[in-house]
């Protein structure tokens, strides 16, 4: 027996690792976006839209981190944390959209930047020179 730590960065790799593991493509689909962890910070909250948004992810076994005085309203604005599964943060984004104090917004920023943090970069063409984006560093 061997245990190691696995990190699982994107949807891909998960999907691979779980297959790996023998699991039927269906369980694959379902296991993936538990396995893959991410944390948003979002600027500049107002302490009503954190509460909110804190409860939702407690509600979904995520959690969010915010200023001391958000809870009690006594500052005016505060910055999140949000620590969650992929799968969590979908759900998140789906309770926001029903919600008011901007929070529809934020569930498309929210999305926004997963969408973009996950998003593989186009090879770049120079002349006969195809340079892979993100792989390497070129001068």
């Amino acid at each position: 027996m061997k245990t190691r730590v696995v990190k699982l960065e994107n949807l891909a790799q998960a999907k691979r690792e779980i297959s790996a593991v023998g699991s039927h493509q269906i369980a694959v689909d379902l296991m993936a976006p538990k396995a893959v962890n991410r944390a948003l910070k979002i600027a500049g909250l107002r302490p009503v839209a954190a509460n909110i948004i804190k409860q939702q992810m407690l509600s979904i076994g995520g959690e969010v981190a915010t200023a001391h005085g958000a809870l009690d309203q006594s500052i005016d604005f505060t910055d999140l944390l949000i620590f969650g599964t992929l799968k969590q943060l979908t759900l998140l984004i789906e309770k926001l959209k029903l919600q008011q104090f901007g929070l529809p917004e934020i569930s498309e920023e929210i999305a926004n930047a997963l969408n973009n943090y996950d998003r593989t970069l186009a090879p770049l063409s120079l002349g006969k020179a195809t340079l892979g984006v993100g792989r390497r560093t070129y001068i």
